[in-house]
C-alpha cells in the first residue's frame, strides 16, 4: 500500500455505496410490512435493546438466544442514538459493505498488486447478489466484514510475518467469536485458520501456540452471551439456541435444505447418528446435494425483498423486475465463479501459495456446508474472495494476450545502410 492507492482505494469504495444507496432508494423494504423473516427478528429486537427491555423474542415478548446478538445490538446502537428509523439500519448495512470493499482491495494489493487489487474492489462493488442485501435488514453485510477483517489480518500477522505476537493471535480469536455472534457459523474460521498454519507456518509448536491462543479469544468473546444466557434461560448456549436441533439436521439424510418438513430433522440425535453409521456411503452424496444448494443462485436477495403475505400485485418489485434482477445476479455470480475457479486451478498447476488464505477460505467454508444444510445466501461472505479471484483472472488473461501479442507481433527489420551512407 502507498500513497497511489488512496485515490483507487476512494473511488472503488465510492462506487460501491452509490450503488447501494441507488438500490435502497429504488426499493425500500420495511421489515414490519406483514412479512416472517428473519429481518422482522433483528430490526424489532435492535429496538427492544435501545429501549432497554432486553434481547426479547418480538413475538413472545420473553428473553430468547434464537439468533446470535451481535447485528440487532448494532442496530441498536444507531436506534438508540438517532430513534427507531429503519434507514439507519439500510445505512448501517452500507456501511459495512463499504468497509469490505476496502478491505477486499487491501487483501487483494497484499497478495496480487494494485491491478487485481482495483479489479476485485470494483467487481465487488458491481456484484448484483452484494447490492441487493443492502436493503434487508439481515446480518450478510456485516458478518461479511468481519469475515474479511479475520482473514486480513491473519494474512498480515501471520501468513506474511515471521511470527506473530500473542496480543495479535487473540485478537483475531476475538474477532472470530464476533463472527460467531453475528451468524453462528463464524465459529468455523477458527478450522479455516488452523489448516491455513497447519500448511504455511513451522514449527509445529508455533502452530499449536497459535491454535490455543486462537481458541481463548474466541472463548473470550463468547463468554458474556454465555452468561447472560445461563442466568436468563438456565441453559448452556454459546451460539444460538437448539443447537442440538442443527446436529440433527445435519444427520437426517432428509435434511437438505435450513428446514424440513415441521422445521426441525425428522430423527433424533442418536437416531441420526446410528443411521450414518448403518449408511456411510450417503455422506458424500448428501454433501454434494447441500454444496449444490449452497451455489445454486445469488439472487436470494430478490427473494427475500419479496414479502411472503402480500400478493404478487403489491410486492415490492414486479415479476419483469424479479425475473431481470434475478438473473443479472446469478450471470454474474457464476461467471466471477467460473473465472475463480481457473485461477484456482492455475496456482495449483504452477504450485503457487502466495494466495493460499484465499483458496483455503473458498474451500473451507464450502466443505462446511457439505455437513450443515444451507440456503443459498450462506455462501454470501465468500463473494469478496470471489471478486478478488475474478480480478486476478482478467489481469492473467489481459497478461497472456500481451505476451502472446508480443511474440507474434512481425520484428521491424532496421534498414541497411547505403554506400553512401556506409562511406
Amino acid at each position: 500500500m502507498s500513497r497511489s492507492d488512496v485515490p483507487w482505494l476512494a473511488a472503488v469504495v465510492l462506487t460501491a455505496v452509490v450503488l447501494r444507496i441507488l438500490w435502497v432508494a429504488y426499493v425500500n423494504v420495511d421489515p414490519n410490512d406483514g412479512r416472517f423473516d428473519d429481518s422482522v427478528f433483528y430490526h424489532n429486537v435492535g429496538h427492544l435493546l435501545a429501549l432497554g427491555v432486553g434481547y426479547d423474542d418480538p413475538y413472545a415478548r420473553g428473553p430468547t438466544a434464537q439468533w446470535p446478538p451481535a447485528y440487532p445490538a448494532a442496530l441498536a446502537v444507531l436506534y438508540k442514538l438517532f430513534g427507531w428509523q429503519l434507514l439507519l439500519a439500510k445505512g448501517l448495512n452500507i456501511a459495512f459493505a463499504g468497509i469490505t470493499v476496502a478491505l477486499t482491495y487491501v487483501i487483494a494489493r497484499r497478495v496480487f498488486d494494485k491491478r487485481v487489487a482495483y479489479l476485485g474492489a470494483l467487481i465487488l462493488a458491481f456484484f448484483p447478489g452484494q447490492i441487493y442485501f443492502s436493503t434487508l435488514v439481515y446480518a450478510e453485510t456485516m458478518f461479511s466484514m468481519v469475515f474479511m477483517l479475520v482473514l486480513l489480518l491473519a494474512l498480515v500477522w501471520t501468513a506474511q510475518h515471521a511470527e506473530a505476537r500473542w496480543w495479535q493471535v487473540l485478537l483475531i480469536g476475538s474477532l472470530i467469536g464476533l463472527a460467531g455472534m453475528v451468524r453462528a457459523e463464524g465459529v468455523f474460521l477458527v478450522f479455516l485458520l488452523v489448516a491455513l498454519w497447519g500448511a504455511t507456518v513451522r514449527p509445529w509448536r508455533t502452530v499449536a501456540r497459535y491454535t490455543a491462543l486462537l481458541a481463548l479469544g474466541t472463548i473470550l468473546a463468547f463468554t458474556p452471551w454465555t452468561v447472560r444466557n445461563a442466568v436468563q434461560l438456565h441453559q448452556f448456549i454459546p451460539l444460538r439456541a437448539n443447537a442440538s436441533g442443527a446436529i440433527s439436521r445435519v444427520l437426517d439424510p432428509d435434511a437438505v435444505t435450513p428446514r424440513t418438513r415441521a422445521g426441525e430433522s425428522n430423527l433424533s440425535l442418536a437416531d441420526g447418528l446410528e443411521y450414518q453409521i448403518k449408511h456411510p456411503w450417503e455422506i458424500p452424496v448428501l454433501a454434494g446435494r447441500r454444496i449444490v444448494r449452497l451455489y445454486r443462485n445469488d439472487s436470494d436477495g430478490v427473494r427475500l425483498i419479496l414479502s411472503n403475505r402480500a400478493p404478487p400485485d403489491d410486492q415490492p418489485l414486479t415479476l419483469d423486475e424479479q425475473r431481470r434482477w434475478r438473473g443479472l445476479a446469478d450471470r454474474y455470480f457464476f461467471a466471477a465463479g467460473a473465472a475463480s475457479l481457473v485461477v484456482i486451478a492455475w496456482s495449483l498447476i504452477r504450485r503457487d501459495g502466495s494466495y493460499l488464505i484465499l483458496i483455503v477460505a473458498a474451500l473451507g467454508w464450502t466443505a462446511l456446508f457439505g455437513f450443515i444444510s444451507p440456503a443459498s445466501r450462506f455462501h454470501y461472505p465468500l463473494g469478496p474472495i470471489f471478486a478478488i479471484l475474478a480480478g486476478a483472472f482478467l489481469v492473467l488473461v489481459w497478461d497472456g494476450a500481451a505476451m502472446g501479442w508480443r511474440r507474434l507481433r512481425p520484428r521491424v527489420k532496421e534498414p541497411r545502410a547505403g554506400p553512401a551512407e556506409a562511406s
